[in-house]
């Protein structure tokens, strides 16, 4: 996987009351759309295949699924509505 990410590096909010969710596996799929979702535009311009990330090959499934697993203590994931509306992950 070959993403680009930006990184807030500023002093911490003191005013948000947002209640991360930790990684489970049942967020998976919910994951997967909100991606394909939020950056079919982007890959689709970019040329980056698939353009939706649901559209994956189940061998890019299970390497997506399982990179999930193995950092689930390290990403967290906003709700809003039972739609996942932002996530986020601690670099160690």
């Amino acid at each position: 996987m070959n993403d680009l990410e930006y990184l807030y590096e500023g002093p911490p909010f003191n005013d948000v009351f947002i209640k991360p969710i930790k990684y489970s596996p049942d967020f998976f799929e919910k994951e997967l759309s909100t991606e394909s979702d939020a950056f079919f535009e982007i890959r689709e311009l970019n040329k980056i295949y698939p353009y939706r990330i649901d559209e994956s090959s189940d061998e890019e499934k299970l390497e997506i699924k399982n990179f999930f697993n193995e950092n689930r203590n390290t990403f967290y994931f906003l709700f809003h509505d039972g739609k996942i509306v932002g996530k986020y992950f601690i670099y160690s």
